[in-house]
């Protein structure tokens, strides 16, 4: 929180309006202040909805939206600034954005959105004066072109003909192609708009999928003759292993390397007990009918991302998608274990809150670009 925004609820003479029963108004740390918790873990200034009055912020209702923090005032909005614009994406650990996955408007980048014109500054990310993002280790992109990855990204997830596994495949596959780009070849441009040529001719084979950092061929086996062992994080460890049956070795892995980039102190909750069997008793029965908004909520993660300005190139942010994929399914399978039924949308809806509690308001984006690339 802002010095200047601690004045003003500290001396406004309505700091009792604003704070709750249950917890002080702040907690500090030093120089550091924030919004303190209730009991129940939300803000001690949520005002829960009550005899037909809507939720609200006390905050907010006392004193109006300009005395909010600015982390406030921006939630649900994630930016990034560059020298040709700014990009925003939501946070959605919002229930209103992620209840938005589920709308029936086709996916699609926009620009300037009304409901975003109320917003005159936009705090993020800021990479005007940067090198651009890499195309891959010691050769970088062009900003035009990292946004013209984004699009590509966008247009094979929402691409109904593929499964959120297929369309991570595809973009696995298009990522080397584009990667391999050579000076000489043409542009950069050139080649992502040839992915979108290609894809009219051409569809992922059966069974394929993008799984951790490498690309499986259609029958499973790590292409580069690697059957036995791969690297995970730096670890080596055999596919024959135990690790959770019914999921994928690389899926649990790629989930336990996210939560291991959450900083001390702000807490991860570790994987469920039974994973597996939950995953594939409670999570498989339901995930191909809400294939459309588990799409959607990995196209939200590619776009305004803080990866690709921190990773080493385009095979990275697809295996980042990877990892969000990774981290949803955990997610979906805590809630199905909680529940006791199979995978559904309000079940999807809370699965999708906390993935994106953990990788948009937890995990170090840097962290987790170094731990990937090491």
């Amino acid at each position: 929180m802002e010095p200047a925004c601690e004045d003003r609820l500290v001396h406004s003479g309505r700091a009792h309006r604003v704070g709750s029963n249950e917890a002080p108004l702040f907690e500090r740390d030093g120089m550091l202040t924030v919004l303190a918790l209730a009991r129940d873990g939300a803000c001690s200034c949520f005002e829960p909805a009550s005899r037909g009055r809507a939720s609200q912020c006390r905050i907010q209702g006392a004193l109006g939206h300009d005395a909010l923090p600015s982390a406030c005032r921006h939630f649900p909005r994630v930016a990034v600034t560059d020298d040709t614009g700014t990009y925003v994406t939501l946070s959605h650990f919002c229930p209103t954005a992620a209840s938005m996955l589920f709308c029936s408007v086709p996916l699609a980048i926009v620009v300037a959105p009304p409901s975003f014109h109320s917003v005159h500054e936009y705090e993020g990310l800021d990479a005007r004066g940067a090198l651009p993002p890499l195309l891959r280790p010691g050769m970088l992109m062009e900003v035009e072109s990292h946004h013209a990855w984004e699009l590509h990204i966008v247009r094979v997830l929402a691409d109904e003909t593929h499964t959120p596994e297929s369309a991570l495949w595809q973009l696995g596959e298009d990522a080397r192609i584009v990667s391999a780009w050579a000076p000489g070849e043409g542009t950069i441009l050139d080649r992502i708009e040839g992915l979108r040529h290609q894809a009219e001719n051409h569809g992922p084979p059966e069974g394929a999928h993008y799984a951790g950092s490498f690309a499986l061929s259609p029958h499973g086996r790590p292409e580069g003759g690697h059957e036995a062992e791969f690297n995970i994080a730096g670890r080596r460890v055999s596919r024959s292993a135990p690790l959770h049956p019914g999921l994928d070795l690389d899926t649990a892995g790629l989930d336990e390397l996210v939560r291991a980039c959450v900083p001390a102190g702000l807490g991860a909750a570790a994987q469920p007990a039974a994973l597996g069997e939950i995953d594939a008793a409670l999570v498989q029965p339901g995930w191909p009918a809400l294939s459309r908004p588990i799409k959607r909520y990995l196209a939200a993660k590619a776009f305004a991302s803080w990866i690709p300005w921190h990773g080493r190139g385009l095979r990275w942010t697809v295996t980042a998608l990877a990892a969000a994929r990774a981290v949803l399914l955990v997610e979906a399978a805590r809630q199905c274990g909680l529940a006791g039924r199979v995978l559904d949308r309000p079940l999807l809806v809370e699965a999708i809150r906390q993935s994106d509690l953990l990788l948009v308001h937890k995990v170090s984006p840097k962290k987790l670009a170094d731990t990937v690339d090491r």
